[in-house]
């Protein structure tokens, strides 16, 4: 570069550092004017963007700098080519382009032609160097791709649309299988709704690969079967105008509210709960109005789960009330079975055991009668139930119950359902070895939670206690690692407190004093979840039982004291009607 120290420092200052604007600017201006740095001052942006950062600004500076000098060639072309792409562009599609002349900006080169302006761009910088294991793959800077993509719609708009279709058809031709079973497999459908929306095809691409190849319509394959939520989101946030509270025009009005509903499942069970709740709210609110019983029923369900998880109990009961009545007007008897669950699983936080208890037989009636040979609840309505049915410490007939769910789970090849049959099995057997421990069952209690031996007091080891609390780690261990695969933060922070639980009984039972650090890491890694995601229940027993693990080993549990943790705990009850929780805190009130 031509200029002095101080003329290098201050473009450098001025461009903030920026790699990719510093790159670009230096080889602009070497191969257009002699390397002098002074004439950046020539460098007028062509267009405002949006997106523009203080940093992208200088980056898109140049590139306007590089489309002026490149104009109607072939090197522009490919540029444009690739502001089509969110990432690499393998060489198929790139050949699917060219065959078809689109972008037709200037005419499509031929191989010579095209493969000396690739040649020419990388020398410059805004193409990436070749990928020697994927030879004929294209690609550049993020920032490149998105001044390139934006310059190609605003200037050729039918070039941009007619290139989306055409790479729309591509893609969802690529898979070998209707319904790929994978990720991986599925990531040509993936790129191919990207492209579709892009085309302005909303409704085509839902109908077409969405609804019937990714989620395999009513199955809703990918968040329910292989529990991907973030890659359910990077497929429906092409469905918006606005995420997540503007769907795309093109879209029918159902459609809209069901992308709304889907959106919002997948945002809760990612822990992003408050941006769930406009969608699901917009959702059920658009189904009630359309007089879709049954699908407003679920939102309004998915709408009382949320409240659950945030701990505005009045809330979650009101939503679960209302689904139950939406579920009866649509006569369908599995959406009257699920809103059932629902409700009741609300109330049980709650403390309403009898209605909560009534909710779960009627729902369990109404599976017998829907599916034959299926006796119980099984999955997430099936975990509920038997959470209701161990807080009466009828531990028991949840073993016999999950030991067929779970061999349904297996299956159907339910990741959450075994994940969740796991941590049941996990909790029986801490119930057993209490039980075989010869420790009392607190009334109206989960004695494997609300247990509490008295400070200084000692328990000698029975063997079978000792073989069932082993065996309760080992579940619970299983468990939570199935649940991380699952990817429901919610759900992880349960397993997580299901395992701490069983840690301070390790303590307890088999005086495992390095158990004490397993459970001090479940603890804080669920205080961490509950207060990223504003889950008001999950840091109330988070304080629970930090306060009974202070008392078992005799002093403060993540800094803070048993007391401190239980008044943490008890305001926390107050504010949100957690009111199953009340035994545990006299429980706890007596030992200190």
């Amino acid at each position: 570069m031509v200029g002095t120290d101080k003329e290098l420092a201050t473009t450098v200052n001025a461009y903030h550092g920026h790699a990719l604007s510093l790159s670009l600017l230096a080889t602009y201006l070497r191969e257009y004017e002699n390397g002098d740095i002074r004439k950046q001052d020539g460098l007028l942006c062509l267009t405002e963007f949006p997106e523009e950062t203080r940093t992208s600004r200088h980056a898109f500076r140049v590139m306007a700098a590089y489309e002026r000098q490149l104009v109607d060639s072939a090197d522009v072309q490919v540029l444009y080519s690739l502001g089509l792409f969110d990432r690499p562009v393998s060489a198929g599609a790139m050949i699917c382009l060219r065959e078809s002349g689109i972008p037709q900006v200037g005419g499509p080169p031929n191989d010579k032609i095209f493969h000396a302006a690739c040649k020419r761009l990388r020398r410059l910088g805004l193409l990436n160097r070749e990928d020697t294991e994927h030879p004929g793959n294209l690609d550049c800077h993020p920032l490149v791709r998105q001044y390139f993509g934006k310059r190609l719609e605003e200037l050729h708009p039918e070039s941009w649309q007619q290139a989306h279709a055409r790479l729309y058809e591509y893609f969802k031709t690529l898979p070998e299988k209707e319904q790929p079973n994978t990720l991986e497999k599925m990531e040509p459908l993936f790129a191919a709704v990207r492209h579709g929306c892009a085309a302005g095809m909303h409704q085509k691409a839902k109908d077409e690969v969405y609804w019937p190849r990714i989620l395999r319509k009513n199955e809703h394959y990918l968040p329910k079967k292989i529990c991907a939520f973030a890659d359910e989101l990077s497929v429906l946030v092409h469905f918006f105008a606005v995420p997540w509270s503007m769907p795309a025009a093109g879209l029918t009005d159902y459609d809209k509210a069901v992308v709304l509903n889907s959106a919002a499942f997948s945002l809760r069970a990612l822990g992003r709960l408050t941006e769930a709740k406009e969608p699901m709210q917009a959702s059920g609110d658009m189904l009630i109005k359309q007089k879709k019983w049954g699908n407003s029923a679920i939102a309004a369900s998915n709408l009382s789960e949320l409240y659950l998880t945030v701990g505005d109990l009045a809330q979650a009961v009101a939503a679960g009330r209302q689904s139950v009545e939406l579920a009866d007007r649509s006569g369908d008897i599995l959406w009257r079975m699920a809103s059932r669950t629902a409700l009741a699983d609300a109330l049980h936080q709650g403390g309403e055991l009898a209605e909560a208890t009534a909710l779960f037989a009627e729902a369990e009636k109404m599976q017998q009668e829907r599916q034959q040979g299926c006796d119980w609840l099984d999955s997430v309505q099936g975990f509920q139930y038997c959470d209701l049915l161990l807080a009466s410490d009828a531990w028991p007939e949840v073993r016999r119950r999950v030991k067929k769910t779970l061999h349904w789970a297996k299956q159907d090849g339910d990741l959450l359902g075994i994940a969740l049959d796991k941590l049941s099995l996990g909790r029986t057997a801490s119930h057993k070895a209490i039980e075989q421990a010869g420790l009392p069952a607190l009334s109206s209690l989960a004695p494997d939670l609300a247990c509490v031996l008295p400070p200084g007091k000692a328990v000698e080891p029975v063997s079978g206690a000792v073989e069932a609390i082993s065996r309760a780690v080992k579940w619970l261990n299983q468990a939570v690692d199935g649940l991380r695969e699952a990817g429901d933060e919610e759900l992880i922070a349960r397993g997580l407190l299901a395992r701490a639980t069983r840690y301070r009984w390790a303590i307890v039972l088999l005086n495992q004093s390095d158990a004490i650090t397993q459970a001090l890491q479940d603890l804080q890694e669920t205080e961490e979840i509950a207060q990223r995601s504003g889950m008001k229940l999950h840091l109330i027993d988070f304080h629970l039982e930090a306060a009974r693990l202070a008392l078992t080993v005799g002093k403060p549990v993540l800094n803070r004291t048993a007391i401190e943790h239980l008044t943490a705990a008890k305001k926390g009850i107050k504010e949100t009607g957690y009111n199953r929780r009340l035994p545990e805190v006299a429980n706890i009130e007596e030992l200190l």
